[in-house]
């Protein structure tokens, strides 16, 4: 019988340019072989990449770079800016691994649900702020 394992924290190595030592994004190509090889294990249980964050209470994302390099925590679901992360790319890798081939679409309602309202901030117009959904990678506002 296999024992069971997590494969965790990875995505990242140490690099040396100019003599010094930096953390820089492991390949893409070595990224999403190795998501591969543990979502076709029967004994590995999930995979942990380094520094997927969430969104923050008062609106964008959680950050968090890496000392010595100029490495980005992914955002869910990928965006154009995690570009020299592959963020867009890994994402996508875990999500077809999992099953999920085109991101959701989802309609908001024309009505706020009862309370929401508390969640929209408008400071001074263009300004607003309010809390999305997880997942979305953009809103429109009309």
């Amino acid at each position: 019988q296999a024992k069971l394992f997590l494969l965790k924290e990875f995505g990242l190595v140490s690099a040396y340019v100019d003599n010094r030592q930096l953390t820089v994004p492991q390949d893409l190509d070595w990224v999403q072989a190795m998501l591969a090889a543990a979502h076709s294990s029967s004994a590995c249980v999930g995979s942990l990449y380094w520094s997927l964050r969430f969104h923050a209470e008062e609106g964008g994302f959680f950050e968090h770079k890496e000392a010595g390099g100029d490495i980005r925590a992914l955002h869910w679901p990928g965006f154009t800016t995690g570009a020299p992360n592959f963020e867009i790319e890994i994402l996508t890798s875990f999500s077809r691994l999992n099953g999920i081939f085109d991101p959701p679409t989802v309609c908001a309602p024309t009505l706020l649900p009862p309370g929401f309202e508390e969640g929209i901030v408008v400071s001074s117009p263009p300004c607003m702020r309010f809390r999305g959904t997880a997942g979305a990678a953009f809103y429109e506002l009309w």
